[in-house]
Order: C-alpha cells, then sequence, then structure tokens
C-alpha cells in the first residue's frame, strides 16, 4: 500500500511497484521459511527471548533483512530532520 501511495510524489517517477512488490514477497516467504524452520530455537529456550514467539520472530526478520538482503539503518541519518521534499 506504501509503494501505491508513492506514485506521483517527488522523486517516485520511475517508481516500479509491481518489481518492488515481486521482491517484497520473495523476501517474506524466504523469511517464512528461515523462521519456521528455526522456532525449534525458541522452544528449546522461550526465556531467552522473553517468553515471546513474536519478540523472537522480529528478531528472526531483521536479523534476516540485515544478514541476507543488507537492510539496515542509516546511522547518519537516525537523529536526523527527515527531506519532505523528495519521497
Amino acid at each position: 500500500m506504501n509503494l501505491l501511495c508513492a506514485e506521483g510524489l517527488p522523486g517516485a517517477e520511475q517508481l516500479d511497484v509491481e518489481s518492488h512488490v515481486r521482491t517484497l514477497d520473495c523476501w517474506s516467504t524466504r523469511i517464512a521459511r528461515l523462521t519456521d524452520g528455526h522456532l525449534h530455537v525458541f522452544r528449546n529456550d522461550p526465556a531467552t527471548f522473553e517468553n515471546s514467539e513474536p519478540l523472537w520472530r522480529l528478531l528472526c526478520i531483521s536479523k534476516t533483512l540485515f544478514k541476507e538482503y543488507g537492510v539496515q539503518y542509516h546511522e547518519a541519518r537516525i537523529d536526523a530532520d527527515p527531506d519532505w521534499t523528495d519521497s
């Protein structure tokens, strides 16, 4: 939905929504497989994850996004004021 909302905004002239949706679908399929395949890690020691399967799943998501796809915070921009003029 965010991609569709970005259509027509400055800086999004070349936005290929379908391509990005395919990428996100691929990533989510991979993350689901890894998470489900490693659920035993949580079940063997839930206290390590505050007895929270949702927390464990979020850790799996963030770890996979970082390690396999290079997704991470841009540290220099964490406290920066956003530039709303370019999507």
